[in-house]
């Protein structure tokens, strides 16, 4: 986050009478003894730790929701709400990957390194294993400088994000259908 760390959006979130009850899941790349508490402390309802996967982001989201599938209040509305998430991600996937283009053209391998690891990072997260199986090897691509491997790792990325994106696409022209 460009102005606020997570811990210190929660706190302002959580000063807000209006957002007190909203729930807050710290999704972190810290996995040492203490940041669960800490992010506990600043206010947050729970932490996950990458690496995570998308069965462990709904159970968690169930949890806080006051449902899970053993109660008979579970919500399969949870599932939606994953999958907008899934598709949100699709979107900015597409601009970090053109972000990650133009880094590469700038021979910029630090931040080049940083957009990867988040790609790939996320990408897991939200279960496109592809994806972020292409973006490790833009990140294992660094050390020898190969642009012309990143830019083709980059175009393949984007060609899986068009295939992702096409169940989304489809389920949009059905409903609009009815």
């Amino acid at each position: 986050m460009p102005y606020m760390d997570g811990f210190e959006t929660t706190i302002n979130i959580r000063q807000n009478e209006k957002w007190v009850n909203l729930p807050i899941i710290a999704l972190t790349a810290h996995a040492m003894k203490g940041d669960a508490e800490r992010c506990l402390t600043a206010g947050c309802d729970d932490y996950i730790s990458k690496p995570a996967t998308i069965s462990i982001l709904e159970r968690t989201l169930q949890k806080h929701l006051g449902h899970n599938r053993e109660s008979k209040n579970y919500d399969p509305g949870v599932n939606e709400i994953v999958e907008g998430l899934r598709l949100e991600f699709l979107d900015y996937l597409e601009e970090m990957v053109e972000n990650l283009e133009a880094l590469i053209r700038q021979n910029d391998f630090e931040k080049v390194s940083s957009v990867a690891h988040d790609i790939k990072g996320t990408a897991g997260l939200y279960g496109f294993g592809k994806i972020s199986l292409m973006a490790a090897g833009i990140e294992n691509q660094i050390e020898n400088q190969d642009v012309k491997r990143m830019e083709i790792m980059c175009k393949n990325i984007k060609e899986g994000i068009k295939l992702l994106k096409i169940p989304y696409q489809c389920k949009e022209i059905f409903l609009a259908m009815n």
